[in-house]
């Protein structure tokens, strides 16, 4: 009906004329009345056939569309991602990584949430996600993690403080100043204790925190001196801290986290393979 004849249909098919003559009787046969009136070599439709017409347009359209959204969901660009991080990770890394996803991707919804590592391994394991970025690997036996980047714990200082002439700081640099830092049965909180115990010294908490982020804004406030993940130090949004390395080196990995019996959404993994491009942290100073 469109190309006004079997020859320009079969063009417009890619098949042969015979193909779609034989194709309109069968379905002339199929319905029990006919489609075309053939006046005078050429096919004319018939009442019926443009009200099938108009039906099919329709049909056609939804297929369309049906089709169109599977090659975006194979092409990780439709459909919803539910997604969290820690909020070290949360607060810096990844809202450039998902606004980047959505300018290339609009079609694609993300349920996004900050949470604490003990929150997020609970909604890993009950499949009330579909993936999390954290500082910290899990050892859960519903986890699957995988690593993407390694980073250094860093000291934060207010740039008032007297251990900003220092090029490095050392636990026992900080005996006389408070220090901000994190509970001891938390993965920051152990991995900075460890650092500390690895030199003999004892870390004496005087603000106990739950997040960097708070650590860093107790400290650009001259409230003490924290240690925390590079990340946040260096996300900028602090300017009266400096920035100083800490020894010995406490490194953390920055880690995905999917239910290990189900299978990866293809969205999860256009973000982690397009988007969250973490580069291995710059070698550290002697």
């Amino acid at each position: 009906m469109v190309a006004g004849s079997t020859v320009d249909a079969a063009s417009m098919l890619y098949v042969s004329q015979p193909a779609v003559s034989n194709a309109i009787v069968q379905l002339e046969n199929r319905l029990g009345f006919k489609l075309f009136e053939r006046i005078k070599g050429r096919l004319h439709p018939t009442a019926e056939a443009k009200v099938l017409l108009a039906e099919s347009e329709r049909v056609f359209t939804d297929f369309n569309r049906v089709h169109n959204l599977a090659q975006e969901l194979r092409d990780g660009k439709a459909g919803a991602l539910r997604i969290a991080a820690s909020p070290s990770i949360g607060q810096t890394i990844m809202p450039s990584r998902i606004a980047a996803m959505r300018r290339d991707c609009p079609a694609v919804k993300f349920y996004f949430e900050i949470r604490c590592y003990d929150a997020i391994i609970r909604q890993i394991a009950t499949q009330q996600l579909d993936l999390a970025v954290t500082l910290c690997p899990s050892d859960h036996p519903s986890i699957q993690s995988r690593t993407l980047a390694t980073g250094d714990m860093v000291c934060v200082l207010n740039r008032d403080s007297p251990l900003c002439q220092k090029k490095t700081i050392r636990p026992a640099m900080l005996r006389d100043h408070p220090l901000v830092s994190f509970s001891r049965d938390t993965p920051m909180g152990l991995l900075v204790d460890n650092a500390f115990r690895e030199v003999g010294e004892h870390r004496k908490v005087a603000i106990q925190v739950d997040h960097c982020n708070t650590a860093c804004v107790l400290v650009e406030n001259n409230a003490g001196a924290a240690v925390v993940d590079e990340f946040t130090a260096r996300s900028g949004r602090f300017s009266d801290l400096v920035v100083k390395p800490f020894r010995p080196r406490a490194q953390f990995s920055v880690s995905s986290l999917h239910h290990r019996e189900m299978a990866l959404p293809i969205l999860a993994k256009t973000f982690l393979e397009r988007y969250l491009d973490l580069a291995p942290a710059p070698p550290a100073e002697k």
